[in-house]
């Protein structure tokens, strides 16, 4: 399901590049998209990160239809709530009603006309995302936008890129591990968020952000790392299993350990083997997509 869903992206870019630049760069874009390496390795994770983006697709969508359509300020707030549900998603897209107001106004002639529509995307944005805000507030009696989670990334990311440097540790449970000796807490090695888990959040985000401040020249370093290797991940891309020859579908045990699991049923699988023959003339392709990307990089 999650598969079918986001093979509508390549779709909504055809769509998009076609309005805005022509509809032979909407082809060609929709096609790369299709057979996006990038694309297809994110997609197989059964997790939010890829879901979230058909929403923000359908916004920008939206506003290029707004451009030359009478009913340019129903589009907007479209465009605005459904940036609103990517957030109830995946809440990185928390900001974009602003940045994308923002956007419009600076690249709009009309800058009065601009700010009045990006104001109303904005504000519809945020009134998508406003319950959960609220239920965070009468819940918690905290204000939290819209979920934890900015200290741990920070503080495992910390990690990450310089191991035991400055104290940070790299994993959930470990993380709260550590934080039950720091607080002389038991309860807090259970859970990265319970109890206390706002508080607990907000100290993590403290102690990145100073270590950050310490070492800026660091940190920019690791950030630009981080977005190279976004250009190259699918290269570390495990497959679920070797694949012994490629005219059949003998297989031997999982790459990883922990995909183990999926060998004692194939039903994970089924519709993946149903159209394996399609397997050399798909991974072709890719090869010449990526070669292609190379060689304009």
């Amino acid at each position: 399901v999650q598969n079918g869903l986001n093979s509508l992206a390549p779709a909504l870019i055809f769509l998009i590049a076609g309005r805005v630049v022509s509809w032979r760069v909407g082809v060609a874009s929709g096609l790369l998209a299709a057979f996006s390496h990038h694309l297809s390795h994110f997609s197989n994770f059964i997790l939010p990160d890829t879901l979230c983006a058909l929403p923000i697709l359908s916004a920008v969508y939206c506003l290029t239809l707004a451009s030359s359509n009478r009913r340019t300020y129903l589009l907007h707030c479209l465009a605005g709530a459904l940036i609103g549900m990517s957030t109830w998603v995946r809440p990185q897209s928390m900001l974009l009603g602003v940045f994308a107001a923002g956007l419009l106004w600076l690249i709009s002639r009309h800058r009065m006309r601009a700010f009045k529509r990006g104001a109303l995307l904005a504000a519809m944005s945020a009134l998508i995302i406003a319950p959960i805000t609220l239920r965070n507030y009468l819940v918690y009696h905290e204000f939290v936008p819209v979920s934890l989670g900015l200290g741990v990334n920070l503080w495992e990311g910390i990690a990450d890129a310089s191991g035991d440097r400055f104290g940070a540790v790299a994993k959930d449970m470990e993380v709260a591990a550590q934080e039950a000796v720091l607080y002389n807490d038991p309860r807090y090695a259970g859970s990265n968020y319970t109890p206390n888990g706002v508080q607990r959040d907000r100290n993590r985000t403290a102690k990145s952000l100073s270590i950050i401040r310490q070492h800026p020249f660091w940190y920019a370093g690791v950030m630009l790392d981080r977005m190279g290797e976004m250009l190259k991940y699918s290269a570390h891309a495990p497959l679920v299993y070797r694949i012994s020859e490629a005219r059949t579908l003998e297989r031997t045990a999982p790459i990883r350990k922990e995909w183990r699991m999926l060998d004692t049923t194939a039903s994970s699988l089924a519709v993946g083997e149903s159209i394996f023959w399609m397997r050399p003339l798909v991974r072709s392709i890719q090869r010449l997509r990526a070669a292609a990307a190379r060689s304009v990089n």
